[in-house]
């Protein structure tokens, strides 16, 4: 809904607790998980090309 104070206008049909619970994890996920992925993957590419 949109408030007085703030002319964003936004639809949803979750509390802001539960959108901000979550943005969190997501956040969380994409943070640790990018690294991750990017580590096994150069793990992958290492082994594959005998380098390892």
């Amino acid at each position: 809904m949109k408030g007085q104070n703030n002319p964003t206008f936004l639809i949803s049909w979750r509390s802001q607790r539960d959108l901000a619970r979550s943005l969190g994890w997501k956040c969380t996920l994409m943070i640790w998980g990018g690294p991750v992925i990017s580590l096994l993957s150069l793990y992958a590419l290492l082994t594959i090309t005998h380098l390892i």
